[in-house]
């Protein structure tokens, strides 16, 4: 699926896409692009840091997503607008 990437490599981009998912756009590009994906292979990593930052990735993003804030934003506006 991904290769094998080093473990403070790996914890940065998930450092990154933890930022990125905290906006709608965000959290829609992620979907799209599939990078939770990316996210789930890090809980097979031997860093404990890594596995901390994917757990916490999830834990953040989730109750985020699922949030009023998230749904209030008609999703179809978000598309058209990551489409652009």
């Amino acid at each position: 699926m991904y290769e094998t990437y080093s473990p403070s490599v790996q914890d940065a981009v998930l450092s990154s896409l933890l930022s990125i998912a905290k906006h709608a756009e965000g959290a829609i590009w992620l979907i799209k692009q599939n990078l939770i994906d990316f996210v789930l292979s890090s809980f097979s990593c031997t860093s404990f840091y890594v596995r901390k930052r994917a757990v916490k990735f999830f834990s953040n993003s989730v109750p985020l997503w699922t949030s009023s804030k998230f749904s209030s934003i008609p999703q179809k506006e978000v598309l058209n607008k990551s489409t652009r």
